[in-house]
């Protein structure tokens, strides 16, 4: 997989320029929306930074260190990701204090990648605390974040922040037709903008997507209850998945409602039935909604019960207050 993405160039090369004058921290935030690539940003990173011979910040891709990367064994370089009901434990975040903090076996930099970073279980993150306050020399964290909202501040402050904007339209185009995508602009559309995300659209994660905004179709148009279609997104897919879907259309929403164009992501069936449902809402219920689905990410992060959340979501949408004169018309 090729790490270097054409929007990265001023990140990296501010953290090129700032490791180069012995400025970087040992510890980074890489933030901004799912699909921008940060994943791909913090793996080219830890590579260049493990890198023997590195040229311009950049992995040689022939050292015996880069060997080793490239072949996922790397003595000291970790990875960390959920394991356990989708959460990063206490007990692997131990582990990998554990292992910052001893020698280097190849002699150089030991670095680890936390993605995404917000999954951490509270004591985890409070376990990490103690390396970030107290950094051992040559070792390197990289957290990688979709909401970084979702850490503490104890932990986010600790950090030097590293923020990833969603790139020009053109730029994204261009690079999602080098990838052979035929109709870049819809997906781009449906994806906020994402590249990453468009592209995983086209290779079959649209079907996810579809039936979110398929669901919320059915309940607006009432032809299904909160409580059966959150119980067959549950049997579906992953419940971030659909609550991220869910804060996307609603992004949507609120904007076609405060007069923007009918979004692209949405077919003229579904069009027809969101724009008759947006009339009959008002507008305090639907950013409130919002607020509910953002924390709700983040409670599933944490560990809560992604179908509870779901139920109480879905039940707010059909509750939401009506507009003063629909009201009074009724």
């Amino acid at each position: 997989m090729n790490n270097r993405l054409p929007w990265h160039g001023p990140a990296w090369d501010r953290l090129r320029e700032a490791h180069a004058q012995q400025r970087l921290g040992h510890a980074l935030l890489l933030t901004g929306a799912q699909g921008l690539g940060k994943g791909r940003f913090a793996l080219r990173l830890a590579a260049g930074l493990l890198c023997r011979s590195p040229e311009d910040g950049e992995a040689c891709g022939v050292c015996r260190s880069c060997e080793l990367y490239a072949a996922g064994t790397h003595p000291d370089f970790r990875l960390i990701q959920p394991e356990e009901k989708s959460v990063i434990t206490v007990d692997q975040i131990r582990a990998l204090t554990r292992a910052l903090g001893l020698t280097a076996q190849l002699g150089g930099a030991r670095v680890a990648v936390i993605q995404p970073a917000e999954r951490m279980h509270a004591a985890a993150a409070n376990a990490l605390l103690k390396t970030l306050e107290e950094p051992t020399r040559g070792a390197y964290l990289v957290l990688v974040s979709d909401q970084a909202s979702g850490l503490p501040a104890t932990v986010r402050s600790r950090c030097q922040h590293i923020g990833f904007a969603a790139p020009p339209a053109e730029v994204a185009r261009a690079w999602l037709a080098e990838q052979g995508v035929g109709e870049p602009a819809a997906l781009l559309a449906a994806s906020g903008g994402a590249p990453l995300k468009a592209l995983a659209f086209h290779e079959g994660d649209a079907g996810q997507w579809q039936a979110t905004l398929a669901g919320l179709v059915a309940l607006a148009a009432g032809q299904t209850d909160p409580v059966s279609l959150a119980a067959g997104w549950q049997d579906k897919t992953t419940a971030p998945d659909h609550l991220q879907a869910l804060w996307r259309v609603l992004g949507e929403l609120i904007r076609w409602k405060a007069g923007g164009d009918a979004p692209a992501i949405f077919g003229p069936s579904e069009r027809r039935v969101l724009h008759d449902w947006l009339q009959r809402v008002d507008w305090s219920g639907l950013f409130a909604l919002v607020d509910r689905t953002g924390q709700a990410l983040r409670g599933v992060h944490g560990g809560l019960n992604p179908e509870l959340l779901l139920d109480d979501l879905l039940i707010a949408w059909t509750r939401l207050p009506r507009p003063p004169q629909v009201r009074e018309a009724g």
